[in-house]
């Protein structure tokens, strides 16, 4: 049988659009020209990096591009290491801890700050290693269950 809906537009461009023809990478390209040629907020050596990087290969962009974005990393990571150092200077000027001094900047920082767990205290010792120890918590040490089954009492494991 064959297909009688001649309205399939097999096109993969979604647009439905003619994919671009060379008119349309040449005005483009001018159109990137017109950007680097721009002058508003740009200063001449951003101008002459924008102009080199046109003579670059794919592969030199992705270099330039991984090296520009560990910089801009670098950059950000020296911000925050400056504005840390600024609160601990603010925080010793204040006669604060840097824990108190970010409560009071955010409150619910101070929840996040404050730990949530208490230690664990040794609750039994193994007087026979006193390496060995138990919190009580969990299932019980071989040593535990050894000792109390040779005629040990709890009591007389406890810390």
């Amino acid at each position: 049988m064959q297909n009688q809906n001649n309205d399939i537009n097999v096109n993969p461009n979604s647009s439905g659009n003619p994919p671009p023809i060379n008119s349309d990478f040449e005005s483009q390209n001018s159109k990137s020209e017109e950007l680097i040629s721009q002058k508003d907020g740009m200063d001449s050596v951003s101008q002459k990096l924008l102009s080199g990087l046109s003579d670059l290969t794919p592969e030199q962009l992705k270099n330039v591009e991984e090296a520009v974005k560990k910089e801009r990393e670098g950059k950000s990571r020296q911000t925050l290491i400056n504005a840390y150092d600024n609160l601990v200077e603010a925080a010793k000027a204040s006669d604060l801890t840097i824990e108190k001094a970010l409560a009071i900047c955010n409150p619910s920082l101070a929840n996040l700050l404050k730990s949530s767990k208490k230690p664990t205290v040794i609750k039994y010792r193994n007087p026979n290693n006193k390496v060995e120890c138990w919190t009580g918590r969990g299932r019980k040490p071989s040593w535990f269950t050894d000792n109390l089954a040779a005629g040990m009492s709890e009591a007389d494991m406890l810390v």
